[in-house]
């Protein structure tokens, strides 16, 4: 498929790849290319359903081009912040707020039916302790394996190129007050050790869990933070339809 003009050329590769068992086990390979002939642009992505946070980003003409899409840069800690329980320890999470009025709407509505994927990037400079997450997409779970299939994921990557321009997959959360077989099936099969944030909800009961995962164990965080900003990525991506 080539470009004639100034035609947008859009291409999807999607092929098995064979790995050692501790790296990739029934891994997919996702490579997406945006080619415009007045101006050639790459990004490639890679991921796969147990480390969908391996990825390469490749941007050819990164300065210009991540001023106009908004990419997010933390050097510093937010000033503009609540303080939920206690943040005394390593983990300084940061969530905000638009995402977490997303996520709480979504759970409302969907409850099991749909798991949310946290986007965000980890800090820099004086803030490279932090975890930053801005962004959130609902996936839904496909129903008949509770899990996310390839359609979801397809549609995952999709909308994380459309909505948020240099965004990691930084972890996911779902409705649920406890770490269950099926949490941890989806974690590990699914997620695996590179999107590490767990967020669990069951508002029913008003309860909102943080967790860390960290070599197969679920660490639960005594508190994070939220955070406000303007985050025009998120606003977008909640006014869609």
């Amino acid at each position: 498929h080539t470009c004639s003009s100034k035609d947008v050329v859009r291409k999807r590769l999607s092929v098995h790849i064979c790995s050692s068992k501790d790296v990739v086990r029934k891994g997919r390979l996702h490579l997406c290319f945006d080619k415009v002939c007045t101006g050639e642009r790459v990004t490639m992505l890679f991921g796969n359903r147990e480390q969908v946070n391996e990825r390469l980003w490749c941007d050819m003409e990164q300065g210009s081009k991540n001023r106009e899409k908004n990419v997010y840069e933390y050097e510093t800690y937010p000033e503009n912040i609540k303080q939920i329980g206690e943040t005394g320890g390593a983990r300084r999470i940061y969530i905000e707020d638009y995402v977490l009025t997303d996520i709480r709407k979504i759970f409302l509505e969907k409850q099991e039916e749909s798991i949310i994927v946290f986007l965000g990037r980890e800090g820099i400079k004086e803030a490279k302790d932090g975890l930053f997450l801005y962004g959130c997409i609902e996936v839904e779970l496909d129903p008949e394996t509770g899990a996310l299939g390839d359609a979801q994921w397809d549609k995952l990557y999709e909308d994380i190129h459309k909505y948020f321009a240099g965004a990691k997959v930084l972890g996911w959360g779902m409705w649920n007050s406890k770490v269950d077989k099926q949490v941890r099936h989806i974690q590990e099969e699914q997620f695996g050790e590179m999107s590490r944030i767990l967020f669990l909800a069951d508002l029913s009961e008003k309860e909102e869990k943080v967790f860390f995962y960290e070599d197969g164990a679920f660490e639960e965080l005594s508190g994070y933070y939220i955070y406000f900003a303007k985050n025009p990525q998120m606003q977008e991506y909640m006014l869609r339809e």
